[in-house]
Parts: C-alpha cells; sequence; structure tokens
C-alpha cells in the first residue's frame, strides 16, 4: 500500500525527481512535425524537387557550345591538307507546339503532388499525436480518480481496524474491508502502467529524453458535451470537397489529364529549330578564316514515322560557299501513339470512378458519423446522471455506516461503483472529441473546425 501511494505521489507531481517538461497539444504537434525523420526527409526531397523545377526553365533558352577541331588529310597525287577550326554554336527551339510548356507544367503538377504529400503525411503526424497526448491525458485523469478513491479506501481501513479492536466490528469485516483495498491497489497499478505506457510512446514520437516527466498543460474538459450537429451529409461533402486532402490529389489528378490531353490533341504540330555556328579556320595559325552556318531543322511528328526536313547554308572566308537540304523519316520508330489514346482514356475511366467513390464513401462516412456522435452524446449524458445516482447512493451509504446499519466493506463497495463510473464519464468525453477530430481529419478540417462548420448559418 506504502508503495502504491507513493509512486501515486509522484505520477501527480508531489514528489519531483526530475525535471519536468510542460507541453501544451500545439507544442506537442509542432515537435513532432519538426523532428520526425520521414517528414525531414519529404522536406528535402519537396526542396529538390522545387529546385528541379527551377531549373526547368532552362528548356526555354539556347544552348550554346564551343569547340575546336583539327583535320588532316593525305591525298595521293593531290596536295595534302590541313584544317584547323574553331568554333562556336547557338542552338534554340523557336517552336514545339507548346510541348515545352506542357511538359513545364506537367513537371508543377509533379511538384505540387510532392508537396500535397508532404502535407499529408504531416497532418497524419498530427493526428497522432494528438490522439497519443488525449490518450495521456485520459490514463492520468483515471489514475487520479482511482488513487483518490484508494487513499479513502486506506482511511477507512485503518479505521474499520480501530473498530474492531473496539469490539464495534469483527474480524471479517475488517478482512472484506482489506480485500477491497487490495483490489484498489491493483486497479491503481494497472491505471500507473497505462500512464507510463502512454508517456512513453509520446516521448519517443517527440524524440525526448526517455524518463522526461510531461506535465500536459491542456488538461481535458470534464464538462464537454460536444455541440449539436447538423444532420445533412451533403454539408459534410461539400466541406470535403473544398478543403480534403485526398480531393484536391484528385484535382491534381485531372489537371494532369487534361494536360496529357492537351498534348494529344497538339501533337501533330511540328518542331522547329535553328542553329548558328560561328568559326574561325585556317590551315595554321593564327585562324583568319571566318565563317558562318545556319540551319532550320523542322520535325513533324507524325504517327508512327515522324519525317525531319532541314535547311542550311553559310560560306567560310572568301573561298567555298554551301547548302544544304536534306530530309529523312524514321519507319516505325515509335509506336507509343497506336495506345495513348487508349490508356488515356482508361485513366480518366478509373479517376472518374475513384472520385464517385470517394464522393459515395463521405457520404457514408457522414451518415456514420451524425448517428454515432448522436449516440455518443446520449451515453455521455447518461452517464453523468448514473455518476450523479451513485454519489448519492454513497451519501447515503455514509450515513448508515455512521448508525451501523451496514459494513464498512458495503461503503467500499459503492465507493468503487462511484469511481468506475467517473472513470467511464471520462472515457465517453474522449472517445467523443476522439470521433470529431477523426472526422474533422476527413474532411480536411483543424481542430474546432467542426464545430465553426455547424455555427455557419
Amino acid at each position: 500500500m506504502k508503495f502504491v501511494l507513493i509512486w501515486g505521489l509522484l505520477l501527480t507531481g508531489q514528489i519531483a525527481l526530475a525535471q519536468s517538461l510542460t507541453l501544451s497539444l500545439k507544442q506537442a504537434e509542432d515537435r513532432a512535425v519538426a523532428v520526425s525523420t520521414n517528414l525531414a526527409m519529404e522536406r528535402s526531397q519537396a526542396a529538390l524537387g522545387k529546385l528541379r523545377y527551377d531549373l526547368g526553365w532552362r528548356a526555354f533558352l539556347p544552348t550554346l557550345s564551343f569547340g575546336y577541331s583539327e583535320n588532316d588529310s593525305i591525298v595521293t597525287d593531290s596536295p595534302d591538307s590541313f584544317d584547323k577550326q574553331l568554333y562556336t554554336t547557338i542552338k534554340q527551339t523557336v517552336f514545339d507546339g507548346g510541348k515545352s510548356f506542357r511538359d513545364h507544367r506537367l513537371s508543377a503538377l509533379q511538384l505540387e503532388q510532392t508537396f500535397h504529400e508532404l502535407e499529408v503525411d504531416r497532418r497524419l503526424q498530427r493526428q497522432k499525436v494528438w490522439e497519443l497526448y488525449k490518450n495521456l491525458e485520459l490514463a492520468q485523469k483515471r489514475f487520479e480518480v482511482l488513487m483518490q478513491g484508494y487513499r479513502q479506501a486506506v482511511e477507512e481501513e485503518k479505521l474499520s481496524e480501530a473498530r474492531q479492536a473496539v469490539g464495534e466490528i469483527t474480524q471479517l469485516d475488517v478482512l472484506d474491508v482489506q480485500v477491497q483495498v487490495s483490489q484498489l491497489s491493483d486497479q491503481v497499478d494497472e491505471a500507473r502502467l497505462a500512464v507510463t505506457d502512454h508517456a512513453t510512446r509520446l516521448r519517443e514520437l517527440l524524440k525526448l529524453r526517455p524518463g522526461t516527466p510531461l506535465l500536459l498543460a491542456d488538461p481535458l474538459d470534464g464538462t464537454y458535451s460536444g455541440f449539436p450537429i447538423v444532420d445533412s451529409p451533403a454539408i459534410f461533402l461539400r466541406q470535403a470537397e473544398t478543403a480534403s486532402l485526398e480531393y484536391a490529389k484528385f484535382r491534381l489528378n485531372i489537371r494532369e489529364v487534361a494536360t496529357q490531353r492537351e498534348a494529344m490533341t497538339w501533337s501533330w504540330l511540328p518542331s522547329v529549330e535553328v542553329e548558328t555556328t560561328l568559326s574561325a579556320s585556317a590551315s595554321n595559325f593564327p585562324l583568319r578564316q571566318p565563317g558562318v552556318n545556319v540551319s532550320v531543322s523542322l520535325r513533324f511528328p507524325v504517327p508512327y514515322s515522324p519525317v525531319s526536313f532541314s535547311l542550311g547554308g553559310g560560306f567560310q572566308g572568301d573561298v567555298s560557299r554551301s547548302r544544304t537540304v536534306a530530309s529523312s523519316t524514321e519507319v516505325l520508330s515509335d509506336l507509343s501513339s497506336l495506345t495513348a489514346g487508349t490508356e488515356l482514356s482508361l485513366k480518366v475511366i478509373n479517376l472518374q470512378d475513384k472520385i464517385t467513390t470517394w464522393k459515395q464513401s463521405i457520404l457514408d462516412q457522414s451518415e456514420d458519423f451524425i448517428e454515432g456522435y448522436k449516440i455518443r452524446q446520449h451515453k455521455l449524458e447518461t452517464l453523468r446522471q448514473i455518476l450523479q445516482l451513485e454519489h448519492q447512493r454513497e451519501s447515503l451509504l455514509k450515513e448508515r455506516l455512521k448508525v451501523g446499519e451496514i459494513k464498512p466493506a458495503e461503503l467500499l463497495i459503492e465507493q468503487g461503483k462511484v469511481l468506475n463510473a467517473s472513470n467511464d464519464v471520462w472515457n465517453a468525453v474522449v472517445d467523443l472529441m476522439l470521433q470529431e477530430r477523426r472526422f474533422e481529419t476527413i474532411l480536411g478540417l483543424p481542430e474546432g473546425g467542426l464545430k465553426r462548420l455547424e455555427a455557419r448559418p
């Protein structure tokens, strides 16, 4: 019994063996997000993706290259030639039917997907902390209630021993009281283990030093009863379509499909590329013969066999002029267009089916929440009535014990019922809060957002 009392003092903060950490719910959530290794990796990946996206604008700028070449030829019965050339080439795509912009738009959507997934995991981390925090509060409250009852039982045991010494009650009556005290001691131990387990899990999630005592700064509201719920699943569906991360992902997928469809629509447009080469050449240094060469290339993405045309011309000093006309086709080089349209259609059908299923799921979950929430509110009200009645019975039994109408063990049994009824009320309060928070997460609402949503006209 002394062991239980000492542990009770430790856990309720009356004896301090180590410096405790006062922690609000928001502080716990923020810390969990900040110290999460997985989230840190995702943030780094998102930052890297943002950098890749920004660097993607480089595709719209011309490419510049420098080069140097030597071409020595020995020809029988002809003069040998020695040619040295230094050149600079500028290449620029001037038209590609919008392909570069669409590719960059798809990169932006992929980047948005990355940040979207990061936000999903961040909210899941906060939700995990919220539940651990509330469960720890509940475990601590259960321990406090049982410790209070245990202290009363110990005092009653001392009184029973004194009454037995003067012959007011029998040894059997004292044994009955001791059995009740021992049973309460066992319940206190179980409650203490529950507090330790939840505190350990929360410390691990927050990456705190093992054994750090936690003082929760946001106490449970024992008077909480929820709020009047509107029986309208359609309101919850509209809210989910506005703020749910899952539906936001559907919108991203819709935009991606629209971009891909646009790419297929304009895929017949040719691409035009201009290349300019500036050079200086001679058989020996210094290189005194300037040269310029300009070429224009057109590529028509004809299905199955794309066709290319090129036209170019230039000069090399005063000794040569050139003109080049060429065309080519790649026979059956790319057959992806045979299936691209069907694949995109299947993707659209699959996306539409997912959206329909998701909407129906939100409506079903809304109906379940509305019904379950009202049942839990009624259950909480009933449990509070039961607790009130048990307190009345306890008061009456105390009066009857004073006049010797009942035995001490009977009062302890009733006090045990009061403790159980009190814990039932606390369990129901947290259960009601938990259902609210989980449904808020489904709808994409912050904590307390559901109540504010219900309050809207």
